[in-house]
């Protein structure tokens, strides 16, 4: 059944491509660059050292016409081919995403530029370019942003906040329970119930609840203290540089990590614990959208009232090969046969 076309957002005339790149440049402050050659400080390249793997960010429009109809916008962290098939299913024309897209990686192993303008779909990536404009991890988490450093140690995106926790989070317990609560979690919780049930299997693992806040060193009953220090480790923090920030920042007694997470025995986790200071893991990569795409499709949504914005959110699962159906496992056996009678020897 295809996507209603019925809603008052198509009575108007629409904007165009352009209008929403223009929106959104506003919302970065101007951050994005005024075309695919132009270079800002937020033209990053992220590269790991894997010879090809190198990626560029490129904030703005990446694909796409500017002078293209835009009545629907579609909001995401990662654009993937799922992202891309739902946008064409209902009728989504522009796609905002978070982080940097890239040939194949982006577009189920086919170049971008065929995929995106076979549906008509565009798309407008922001990433480093969003980075530190709102407060909005900080609250999730808490506590206040009293300063940010985007680039902390020189370091493009290796985000650092210290702030205050917030009068009724007290101890490393209410951080825990107030994300749980503000990112959604028992919903989530209720989808996966529901879907195992339909299944008929014991559970279903997926990524908006399997990665869940924890404490990693201290309890729930201790202290936060004064001030917080909230980092990252995916973006390269760890022992190394806490220990730079508390020597010039001593009074930091305790430490959040969030969108990625450390293992108990991890360097920075040693580190914490023998300072004495809680470590907590938050918010985890997977609610990011809450994060940073719920406030950008709102924000969206007021200063373009023409235009219908929708919030494109990735649910992965983690199924038992006994939940797929009758008819999908017979597909899957049969299949296997192939492989496992040529497979090498």
């Amino acid at each position: 059944m295809p996507y209603p076309t019925t809603h008052p957002f198509f009575d108007a005339p629409p904007l165009c491509v352009e209008d929403i790149v223009a929106a959104t440049n506003r919302l970065v402050r101007g951050r994005l660059l005024e075309s695919l050659d132009h270079h800002n400080d937020w033209r990053v390249v992220k590269d790991s050292g894997i010879s090809g793997k190198a990626v560029t960010e490129l904030p703005g429009l990446v694909a796409g016409d500017p002078a293209a109809p835009a009545r629907r916008v579609g909001v995401t962290m990662t654009l993937t081919e799922h992202t891309i098939e739902l946008a064409r299913a209902i009728q989504i024309d522009a796609v905002v995403v978070h982080h940097p897209v890239a040939d194949a990686a982006s577009s189920g192993g086919v170049e971008l530029v065929h995929y995106l303008s076979l549906y008509g779909i565009s798309v407008i990536e922001c990433h480093e370019a969003l980075h530190g404009l709102h407060p909005g991890i900080a609250w999730l988490h808490g506590h206040t942003a009293d300063t940010t450093d985007a680039r902390y140690d020189g370091v493009d995106g290796m985000v650092v906040t210290i702030g205050r926790p917030h009068d009724d989070i007290v101890v490393a317990g209410d951080v825990l329970r107030r994300v749980e609560h503000l990112t959604g979690r028992p919903t989530e919780v209720a989808v996966g119930e529901a879907e195992a049930s339909v299944r008929r299997v014991s559970s279903v693992a997926d990524s908006c609840t399997a990665p869940r806040p924890r404490m990693i060193v201290g309890t729930e009953d201790d202290k936060l203290g004064d001030l917080v220090a909230h980092v990252y480790p995916h973006t390269g923090f760890g022992a190394a540089q806490l220990r730079s920030l508390r020597e010039s920042l001593p009074s930091i007694s305790s430490v959040i990590v969030s969108i990625s997470t450390v293992a108990d025995d991890d360097d920075l986790a040693r580190e914490c614990a023998a300072a004495g200071l809680p470590l907590i893991s938050g918010s985890l990569h997977s609610y990011e959208i809450i994060e940073n795409g719920v406030p950008l499709a709102f924000a969206l949504q007021h200063i373009l009232p023409e235009v219908e914005v929708l919030l494109l959110r990735e649910r992965v699962t983690a199924l038992p090969l006994d939940g797929l159906g009758d008819d999908v496992s017979a597909y899957g056996h049969q299949m296997a046969q192939h492989l496992i009678e040529r497979a090498l020897p």
